[in-house]
C-alpha cells in the first residue's frame, strides 16, 4: 500500500505578519500625524480599529492573489491603503503625478508578499471574513462618530482614512447644517436687523465740539494673511518684518484681536461695518456685501473725509462683490495671482502726485490691502515640498519682501500727509502651517488663523502695548474714534471695548475640493472665548473641542469632557452671542474674478 502523507498543517504566517505589520503602520502613521494629544481611550479605540481594518484590507487581498492579475490587484490594494494613510496624515505627496508613482512602486513591491498570500488562501471564507471585519470596522466609526465626547472628532480629523467613509456613510451634510442654522434664526428670505453699527461712538453733548476740530488723514493698512505672531509683540522673533518693527515702536499696539472670519471676504466686511458674519451676510465665495449696509467708508465720507481704496485682493473684496461702496476712488489691480506690494507702491505715489487729492482742504481716507502673504509665494522662495518648513521658509520671504515695499511706501505717505495722520494696521486673518494638519486658512478656528495685529501710530498717539480682547468688528469702530476725536479717544475706546466673551465663525463652501477631503469642502464653525477657556463647534460631524488657552496656548487638548452641558445648551450660548441674522446676498462672479480666487486657492475647477 502506498504511504499516506500526513497533511500539512495550515498556518497562516504571511496573513498574521502583514496584518501586524498594516496595523502598526497605520496606527504610528495616525499619531505622528496629529497635532492633538489623544488620552488612552481614544487610543487604544484607533488602534483596534485600525488593526481590524488591517485583517480586512489584508484577507481581501488574500482573496484576490489567486492569480497573476489577481495579485497585481491585490497589491495594488495595500498600496493604496498605505498611501492614502500617509498622504492624509502628512500631506506628503500632494502632486498626483508623484502619489501614482508612489503606487506603482509599491504594488511592485509588495508583489511578493500577495505570492505568499496566494498559498494561504481560504477561497470565498476569505471575502466572506474580510467584509464582515470591513462592516464590523464601520459600524464601530458611525458608532463613534455619534458619540458624545472627543472621540468623533478624532475620528473626523486625525483619523480620516476611517473617518471620511464613516461621514460619507452617515448621511450627515455640513451645508444641511448650515442652512438648517439660519433657518432656525429666521434668516432665510428676511433680512434680520441688527443696530450694531448704529451705536453713538460720542460722549454725550460732546459731538458738537468734536465737528469744529480739524480731522486727521486716516491711513488703513491691510496686511492679508499676516501671521500675529510674525510681528514681535504677538510672539514673534520680530525677524521676519525689522523695519516695520521698528515702525511699531511708536505705535499703540493690540494684542489680543480676534478676526470675526478667517477669510478675507467675512473678516473684511466686519471691518467695515461692525457687524458679525451673520449678521452682514458676506460669507461665502458666492456671497457679496448688501448695498443696504453702510460701511465704514460711507461714514467717513459722511464726516467730510475723501475716501481712496487700492485693492489687490480684487476678487474676494472689490466692487464687484459690493466692497467699493463709500469710495470716491475704488482702484483694484487685476492681476493674476495678484499685483505686487511694489505696484500699490507706485500706486499710492501717483495717487500723492494728483492735483485732485486736496491734501491740504479735505481729509483723507485711504485703505491699501496689500496680497502679498498669501499663497502662492511670488518672492522667489518655492517650497520644496509642502512641509511646515519649506511652507514657513517661503512665507518668510514675503513677509521681508513686503517689509521693504511698505516701509518706503508709509515712509513716502507720512511725508506728504504730514503729522496729523494717524495710520492702522491690521490683518484679516493668519495661515495655518500644519499646526492643526491643514494649511492655508478659512477651514478652522485655531489661533494660528483666528488671532491677528493691530497697531495705531500717528498723531499723538502714545506707544503702548494693549491687551484689550477685541473683535474684529470692532475695528469699525476704532477708526471712526480716529477720525472723530483723533488719538484722544483710544484709551477710552479700549476700555469701553474690553470683552470678557468673544466670538467668530466662518461658514466657507468650494466647489470642486477632493472628496477624500470633505471637512475643507464646506465649512461651518463657531467659536466662543471666555475666561481663557475656547469653545468650538463645527458642522462637520457635529463635533465640539475646548481648550484650556491657559494651560494650552497651542490647543492641543480636546477637554469636551469636561462641560457637563448638551449640545443644545452649548448651541444656546453660541446663539446668545449673535445679534443678528441674515441671508447672503448672491452674487454672479465673473470668470475674471474665478481665476483671481482659483489662483489663490479659495476654488478648484
Amino acid at each position: 500500500m502506498p504511504r499516506v502523507q500526513p497533511k500539512t498543517p495550515w498556518r497562516p504566517f504571511w496573513t498574521l505578519t502583514a496584518t501586524t505589520l498594516l496595523g502598526l503602520v497605520l496606527v504610528g502613521l495616525a499619531w505622528v500625524g496629529s497635532s492633538s494629544d489623544w488620552d488612552v481611550s481614544a487610543g487604544l479605540l484607533f488602534s483596534g480599529l485600525y488593526l481590524l481594518l488591517a485583517a480586512a484590507v489584508v484577507l481581501g487581498a488574500r482573496w484576490l492573489a489567486g492569480g497573476h492579475a489577481g495579485r497585481f490587484l491585490a497589491a495594488g490594494g495595500l498600496a493604496l491603503v498605505l498611501w492614502w494613510q500617509l498622504r492624509e496624515t502628512t500631506r506628503w505627496p500632494e502632486g498626483f503625478g508623484a502619489l501614482a508613482l508612489g503606487l506603482l512602486l509599491s504594488s511592485l513591491l509588495l508583489l511578493p508578499l500577495c505570492r505568499h498570500l496566494a498559498e494561504e488562501r481560504a477561497g470565498w471564507r476569505d471575502l466572506w471574513w474580510a467584509l464582515t471585519l470591513g462592516a464590523g470596522v464601520a459600524v464601530v466609526a458611525l458608532g463613534v462618530l455619534q458619540s458624545a465626547g472627543p472621540w468623533g472628532w478624532h475620528l473626523l480629523r486625525h483619523n480620516t482614512l476611517l473617518g471620511t467613509p464613516a461621514y460619507y456613510l452617515s448621511g450627515s451634510s455640513v451645508a444641511e447644517a448650515r442652512h438648517a442654522l439660519f433657518a432656525r434664526h429666521g434668516a432665510e428670505g428676511q433680512v434680520a436687523v441688527s443696530t450694531q453699527a448704529a451705536v453713538s461712538i460720542h460722549a454725550d453733548g460732546a459731538e458738537a465740539a468734536l465737528d469744529a476740530q480739524p480731522r486727521p488723514h486716516v491711513v488703513f493698512v491691510l496686511l492679508d494673511t499676516l501671521r500675529a505672531d510674525a510681528l514681535s509683540d504677538w510672539g514673534g522673533s520680530g525677524e521676519s518684518m525689522p523695519r516695520l518693527e521698528a515702525r511699531l515702536e511708536q505705535a499703540r499696539r493690540y494684542t489680543d484681536l480676534w478676526s470675526a472670519a478667517t477669510w478675507t471676504r467675512p473678516a473684511m466686511a466686519s471691518f467695515f461695518t461692525g457687524l458679525q458674519p451673520e449678521a452682514h451676510g458676506a460669507r461665502g465665495i458666492e456671497d457679496g456685501l448688501a448695498r443696504e449696509h453702510t460701511t465704514l467708508a460711507e461714514r467717513l465720507h459722511g464726516l467730510g473725509y475723501a475716501t481712496t481704496a487700492l485693492v489687490t485682493n480684487w476678487a474676494a473684496v472689490g466692487a464687484e462683490v459690493g466692497f467699493d461702496q463709500g469710495f470716491d476712488t475704488f482702484r483694484e489691480f487685476r492681476a493674476t495671482p495678484y499685483a505686487r506690494a511694489e505696484t500699490v507702491g507706485r500706486a499710492v505715489e501717483a495717487w500723492l502726485d494728483q492735483p485732485s487729492t486736496q491734501l491740504t482742504t479735505q481729509p483723507q481716507f485711504l485703505y491699501l490691502h496689500y496680497l502679498d502673504p498669501h499663497e502662492p509665494y511670488l518672492a522667489g522662495v518655492t517650497p520644496r515640498r509642502p512641509t511646515a518648513r519649506e511652507m514657513w521658509r517661503a512665507y518668510r520671504a514675503e513677509l521681508a519682501y513686503l517689509d521693504v515695499e511698505l516701509d518706503e511706501t508709509l515712509t513716502r505717505l507720512e511725508a506728504a500727509l504730514g503729522g496729523s495722520t494717524l495710520f492702522v494696521l491690521v490683518s484679516d486673518h493668519g495661515e495655518e502651517f500644519y499646526e492643526h494638519e491643514l494649511f492655508g486658512h478659512g477651514f478652522s478656528l485655531y489661533d494660528e488663523v483666528l488671532r491677528v495685529p493691530l497697531a495705531v501710530w500717528g498723531a499723538g498717539v502714545e506707544p503702548a502695548v494693549d491687551a484689550a480682547r477685541l473683535e474684529g468688528r470692532d475695528v469699525h469702530d476704532l477708526v471712526q474714534v480716529l477720525a472723530e476725536q483723533g488719538a484722544s479717544g483710544l484709551e477710552e475706546w479700549s476700555q469701553r471695548r474690553h470683552r470678557t466673551r468673544r466670538y467668530a465663525s466662518i461658514y466657507y463652501s468650494s466647489e470642486g475640493r477632493l472628496l477624500l477631503r470633505p471637512y475643507i469642502a464646506e465649512v461651518a464653525m463657531r467659536t466662543v472665548e471666555e475666561g481663557g477657556r475656547k469653545l468650538i463647534w463645527s458642522a462637520y460631524g457635529d463635533s465640539w473641542e475646548l481648550y484650556d488657552r491657559q494651560r494650552d496656548p497651542g490647543e492641543r487638548r480636546n477637554r469636551i469632557t469636561e462641560l457637563d452641558s448638551t449640545p443644545a445648551e452649548r448651541q444656546a450660548e453660541l446663539d446668545a452671542l449673535v445679534e443678528a441674522w441674515r441671508p447672503g446676498t448672491p452674487l454672479e462672479l465673473s470668470e475674471e474674478a474665478l481665476e483671481q480666487l482659483e489662483a489663490l486657492g479659495y476654488i478648484d475647477r
